[in-house]
This record gives structure tokens, C-alpha cells and sequence, in this order.
């Protein structure tokens, strides 16, 4: 049985290929289309990440052990600095989004009235 170290190694191995492969073709993160699904992969590689206890950013240090699996590939091997940029970035950015959602969560916390957040305030965290 694989403990859940593993399968987050795992999950995060898979996501890096991924990641690297969608910058490879000239996908950048962003809010739609092919960029989302992008941020989507990065977010929950960091996740995963974040579990088991990495300090973020961590993600972009993988990149050369994947450009390594593909060094057959000039063009794979080419953009290692653009994705060892765009996922770094993009790690920084949702580690800000991170620490605005658990400050905000916080002071929903500290002027909750009763045990219930509004639909309002949950919306406002979600959208954070």
C-alpha cells in the first residue's frame, strides 16, 4: 500500500511533466482557456506540495529533473528557463493569494457573530 507521501510525489511528478509540456507548446497561466488549466495543475501540484510540508516556492526546482527525462528534445531542453520563470511566478502569486485568503479568513473569524460565515463572506474567500 503506498503511503500518502508517495502518492504526493507521485501527483507532483505527474503534474511537473504536465506543466513543462503546456509552457513547452507556449502556454502561459491565466484566468481561461489552456492558461487555466495550467494554474489549475500548478495550484494543485502546490497543494500537494504544501501538505506535506514544502515551504512555497518549491515547484520551479524541479524543472531540471524534468528537462532531464527529455534532454533527447533540443527544443524541451531550450525553454527550461522560461518554465523554471513561469512556474516560479506563478507560485509566488498563489502564495500571496494564500496568505490575503487566511488573513481575510481570520478577521472573518475574529468579527464572526454566532458559529456561521455568510454566504457573502464565503463568496468573498472563494473568490479570493
Amino acid at each position: 500500500e503506498r503511503s500518502v507521501n508517495q502518492i504526493s510525489a507521485q501527483v507532483v511528478a505527474d503534474h511537473m511533466r504536465s506543466m513543462c509540456w503546456l509552457i513547452h507548446d507556449g502556454v502561459l497561466p491565466s484566468n481561461e482557456g489552456r492558461g487555466y488549466v495550467l494554474r489549475r495543475i500548478i495550484r494543485r501540484a502546490l497543494r500537494f506540495a504544501y501538505t506535506d510540508g514544502l515551504q512555497l516556492p518549491c515547484l520551479y526546482r524541479l524543472v531540471p529533473i524534468v528537462v532531464q527525462l527529455y534532454q533527447h528534445r533540443e527544443d524541451f531542453v531550450a525553454l527550461q528557463d522560461t518554465m523554471l520563470r513561469v512556474i516560479k511566478d506563478e507560485e509566488v502569486a498563489f502564495a500571496k493569494t494564500i496568505d490575503q485568503g487566511i488573513q481575510l479568513f481570520e478577521k472573518m473569524l475574529n468579527g464572526l457573530e454566532g458559529e456561521t460565515i455568510s454566504g457573502e463572506a464565503a463568496f468573498k474567500l472563494y473568490d479570493t
